[in-house]
Formats: structure tokens, C-alpha cells, sequence
């Protein structure tokens, strides 16, 4: 995916995306898993004619439909994004364009740098005191125990803060 940006201010840093490229995405046949294949069972016509079933793809919500496509003010809107809005073309392509050029920044300034920390559940954020003892893999009576002291500990010292 390209962003083409342009600074619109040159009094500021800030940069607009005015263009995204994508590329598009050749699928085998059959594998597409933004479609969904629907066969229809065609009428009989007649004794002897036995009549194929006919084969519909149907689009369907998928995150390569979301993520691959190109957005420009050139560019047509994309089908699912066209439900009847009562916006214009050029109000929705630009909000289209600001998630989308948001999005990229999102992932490369926060989730690529932290990768392997997101994918071993590091860069998770604590889960609350309701969860389970045992979910770190540990026997029961040690977490728990451990647990139970730090428990305490945090009491004793919200009873200091008090006085």
C-alpha cells in the first residue's frame, strides 16, 4: 500500500493523505474469500435437457476488501460503502481516505515496532484482579498465595494513605 501525502500548511508538520494505492489482489481460482459462491438450482426445461446449476458470486464483509483497495479523489467509491448515504462522493472518499491513511499510521508507528512483544501477548495490558490463578501456567497454591500477599500489601498501604 502507497500513501501519497502533500503538506496542505506550510506553517505546519502535519501531512494529508491526498492518494492511497494499493495493489490488487490475484486470486486462484476458487480461493477468493471475499465472495461467497451461492449455486442456484436452474428450472427444468424439458425431459431430456438436464440443466447445469448456475454459480453466483456474492461479495461478502472482508478485511481484504477493506485493506486492498485504492482511494483517490479519482477513484470511484467502493460498492460497500455506498448504502444509501445521503453524503457526498468527495465527503466520503476523503473520510474513507483519513481512517484508512489514520489506520496505516496507527499500525506503523504502534503495533510494527512492538510485534513480537503484541504477538507473545507482552504488549497486552494486564487483565483485571477477577481473572484466574492458574492461567499463567503455575500450580494454583502459588499464584494464588502470591496473589493473596500482594493483596495485603496494597491494603495495608491504602490504610497508611488514610491516616
Amino acid at each position: 500500500k502507497t500513501y501519497h501525502t502533500e503538506r496542505k500548511n506550510p506553517y505546519t508538520d502535519r501531512l494529508e493523505c491526498v492518494k492511497i494505492d494499493a495493489t490488487t489482489i490475484q486470486w486462484k481460482p476458487g480461493k477468493n474469500v471475499t465472495v461467497d459462491v451461492i449455486t442456484k438450482k436452474p428450472k427444468s426445461g424439458g425431459r431430456r435437457r438436464t440443466a447445469k446449476p448456475k454459480k453466483e458470486e456474492v461479495p461478502r464483509d472482508s478485511f481484504f476488501r477493506s485493506c486492498f483497495r485504492t482511494l483517490g479523489p479519482d477513484e470511484e467509491l467502493p460498492e460497500e460503502e455506498l448504502d444509501g448515504e445521503d453524503e457526498e462522493g468527495v465527503d466520503l472518499m476523503d473520510c474513507l481516505m483519513f481512517d484508512d491513511f489514520e489506520q496505516g499510521l496507527s499500525l506503523r508507528d504502534h503495533i510494527i515496532p512492538h510485534a513480537v512483544r503484541w504477538f507473545t501477548g507482552e504488549a497486552c495490558e494486564e487483565e483485571d484482579e477477577g481473572s484466574t490463578a492458574t492461567e499463567g501456567g503455575g500450580e494454583e497454591g502459588e499464584d494464588s498465595q502470591e496473589g493473596e500477599e500482594d493483596e495485603e500489601e496494597d491494603e495495608e498501604d491504602d490504610e497508611e494513605e488514610e491516616e
